[in-house]
């Protein structure tokens, strides 16, 4: 709580989030299951209707090329989530942008040998 300001944009911001809360439990949205083994498995199911979802985006399961939807876009998403987990391997580039444990840049004069 600000002691020293308004609460204003607090209370406004509470109540367009139960305005939103009711209008979706109206339209049939709300908490999926009611246990953990429910919980475990709500964002499992594809193409039937999940309560919780409100924007849901399908992943390619076929060979085609269209869109997001491929067949690259399986073979590099993981297995527990339906592709082929191949994966992609990351450019060493890439792996020398991150910084050390301790937070400074990658160079040899912080220690980092980047051939190994």
């Amino acid at each position: 709580k600000n002691w020293d300001g308004s609460n204003e944009r607090w209370e406004a911001a509470l109540k367009a989030g139960l305005e939103a809360e009711a209008q979706l439990t109206a339209d049939g949205y709300g908490l999926y299951g009611s246990s953990a083994k429910q919980w475990e498995k709500m964002f499992l199911i594809d193409n039937a209707f999940c309560p919780e979802a409100i924007t849901v985006q399908l992943c390619g399961i076929g060979i085609t090329s269209q869109a997001i939807n491929n067949s690259w876009e399986k073979s590099i998403r993981l297995l527990s989530l339906g592709g082929t987990g191949g994966g992609v391997a990351a450019p060493k580039e890439m792996i020398d942008l991150f910084p050390l444990a301790d937070g400074r840049r990658p160079t040899a004069a912080n220690g980092y040998n980047d051939f190994t």
